[in-house]
């Protein structure tokens, strides 16, 4: 097995209750392609345009504290749609992207992936994220 399904397998394996092959699943169910590279716990997953160019649009990220993170460089343009879509989940489960808890330079918005969190962040995907990977692949 390669490293990519390598990494995969065991990032989500390493969450019990399933809600993280969920995401998983749902957003590579709207065709976006995966990336993890070595040395990291996070998996990005990416559509890509007709011009053959890979976004990143959202990001699951293992270990201590599991969360769906909506990368920096595509959100920033998008950040009061995604602010709206994230309304409905509660403070608490949100969490900066600097910090003790996760840092990264890469992420607008994170959010922790808990039973509290898991319908709510599943209906994102299926509506805000899909929405904007129709528009990047013109799929619409």
């Amino acid at each position: 097995m390669a490293y990519k399904s390598t990494a995969i397998e065991s990032l989500l394996a390493g969450d019990p209750s399933g809600r993280l092959r969920a995401l998983h699943d749902q957003l590579v169910g709207l065709g976006l392609k995966t990336k993890m590279v070595r040395n990291s716990d996070t998996l990005l997953f990416e559509a890509i345009t007709v011009e053959r160019e890979r976004v990143g649009v959202a990001a699951i990220r293992g270990g201590n504290t599991e969360v769906l993170s909506f990368p920096r460089p595509y959100w920033v343009r998008h950040v009061s749609e995604l602010d709206d879509a994230l309304r409905t989940i509660e403070e608490r489960h949100l969490v900066s992207p600097e910090g003790f808890v996760s840092s990264s330079q890469y992420s607008l918005r994170q959010v922790r992936v808990s039973s509290d969190t898991a319908a709510q962040l599943q209906a994102i995907v299926s509506d805000l994220v899909c929405r904007h990977v129709r528009s990047l692949t013109n799929d619409a």
